[in-house]
């Protein structure tokens, strides 16, 4: 069964999960343009995305996980922001 999210203190509460794999963020980073996290390299785009998101990260930051979920979190928080601000008629993966 799927039950709700269990509230986080000083968060707003759950609405709704949102899963996506790698090769989809490579292809909704060639609708919305690369992502660049500060003081990281690369540029997550829609050539690498999948390669960065799958291998690469786990190289990047071998001394523990909360850099690199602050990394994944920055990546997600700036492709929601350019998703939602895509026009829909300019939306087109295919």
């Amino acid at each position: 069964p799927i039950r709700a999210p269990s509230p986080r203190p000083g968060r707003a509460p759950v609405d709704a999960v949102l899963a996506i794999d790698p090769f989809a963020i490579q292809a909704f980073l060639s609708v919305v343009g690369p992502i660049q996290v500060a003081g990281v390299a690369p540029a997550l785009t829609s050539d690498n995305a999948a390669q960065v998101l799958l291998f690469d990260q786990y190289k990047a930051f071998p001394e523990g996980q909360g850099d690199r979920h602050d990394y994944l979190a920055e990546v997600t928080t700036q492709l929601w922001q350019r998703l939602v601000s895509v026009p829909i008629v300019s939306f087109s993966l295919f």
